[in-house]
C-alpha cells in the first residue's frame, strides 16, 4: 500500500517537490525516508507537498480542496511574445517586438502571464508585463529589468 501511495506522489522520488525516498534493507525489506527542511519536534505533524496541481486535480486525485491554491490561474498569454503581438494588434503600434529581449530577461519572465485568485497583487507579473507592453517608447526605457 505504501509503494502505491509513493508512486501516486511522484514517478521520480528525487524530485525536489517530493522530499522522500525509498530505502531498502539487504534482506529485501524497506522503508520511506521523509526529509524536512528543519528540526521537527516529537509528535509534530510532517506534511508532503502535492506539487503544482490546480484545485480540480487535487480534488480528483487526492480527494481534497485547499482553501487557497497558487496553482489556480487562468493563463492569458503563452509568452511575452504573444502578449506583445496582441498589444500590437489592439493598439496598431507596430514594432513592439523590439521589447521582447528585455521582457524575456526580466525577473519572473518564466512565470505564466495569468489571472490569479487574490486580486491585483496576485496578478502583478501579468499587470507589469502589460504595463511594459503598453508603455510609450520613452516610458519603456524607464522600466527596470
Amino acid at each position: 500500500a505504501l509503494s502505491t501511495w509513493a508512486a501516486a506522489c511522484s514517478a521520480d522520488p528525487d524530485l525536489p517537490l517530493v522530499p522522500w525516498k525509498r530505502s531498502d534493507n539487504t534482506d529485501g525489506g524497506g522503508w520511506f525516508e521523509v526529509h524536512v527542511p528543519g528540526p521537527v519536534a516529537a509528535g509534530e505533524e510532517v506534511t508532503l507537498p502535492y506539487g503544482e496541481e490546480a484545485s480540480a486535480e487535487l480534488l480528483a486525485v487526492h480527494g481534497f480542496l485547499p482553501d487557497e491554491n497558487e496553482a489556480d490561474y487562468i493563463e492569458l498569454f503563452d509568452s511575452a511574445e504573444e502578449l506583445l503581438r496582441a498589444v500590437e494588434a489592439i493598439t496598431r503600434r507596430p514594432e513592439l517586438s523590439s521589447r521582447l529581449p528585455r521582457m524575456e530577461a526580466s525577473e519572473g519572465a518564466d512565470y505564466p502571464l495569468a489571472l490569479r485568485p487574490g486580486g491585483l497583487p496576485a496578478c502583478a507579473h501579468l499587470l507589469g508585463s502589460l504595463e511594459a507592453a503598453l508603455a510609450t517608447d520613452d516610458e519603456f526605457h524607464l522600466f527596470e529589468e
